[in-house]
């Protein structure tokens, strides 16, 4: 068993639609998998984004920008996601001194493990998902889940560690905003 850790409260401000905030945004979400439930014990780091972000990130050029040799790839890589050519597409892959290609991210039927800078693996990756709704807590496990034989070549039983209610949400929220007035 492993335990995802939703690394932002954002997320859950759109999930229980607190104003401003609502589900219909909930279309990235940033999260650890740990060991333990308490989340000290690293596995792994995973961004997803689902269409609807990719195509706002590339509207804006906020993960890529045009003059990026590797712009057309990543242009290309979005087509074959949309056109339901591929269920996935990793954009990038982190390592403690290393920063790959995004050729480098293809796993080509390897471990995302596998894919190691000299000496290291890496520790977190930025996956864009064929997903048109909202990434919610059940998506995200439906994906990872999925992903888990491609990424880590096993299947991995997964659990959020700490599933928010809308009540706590809304309380941080106003703990949040109300410092700012």
């Amino acid at each position: 068993m492993k335990y995802i850790q939703i690394r932002h409260m954002n997320y859950w401000w759109h999930i229980h639609d607190i104003e401003p905030f609502r589900i219909d945004g909930a279309n990235e979400i940033e999260f650890s998998i740990t060991e333990d439930k308490e989340g000290d014990n690293l596995f792994f780091h995973l961004d997803f984004y689902n269409l609807s972000s990719l195509v706002d990130m590339i509207k804006k050029e906020e993960f890529m920008e045009k003059e990026n040799p590797e712009y057309n790839n990543f242009i290309q890589r979005y087509h074959r996601l949309k056109n339901g050519e591929s269920e996935y597409f990793i954009g990038a892959i982190y390592y403690k001194d290393h920063y790959p290609t995004l050729q480098e991210c293809e796993l080509n039927g390897r471990c995302i493990f596998d894919l190691k800078s000299p000496t290291l693996e890496p520790y977190y990756a930025v996956v864009f998902l064929n997903e048109n709704k909202p990434l919610t807590p059940e998506k995200v496990m439906n994906w990872i889940e999925k992903l888990s034989k491609d990424f880590f070549k096993q299947s991995i039983d997964y659990e959020i560690a700490e599933l928010i209610t809308k009540e706590y949400a809304q309380l941080a929220y106003n703990k949040e905003f109300s410092k700012d007035k």
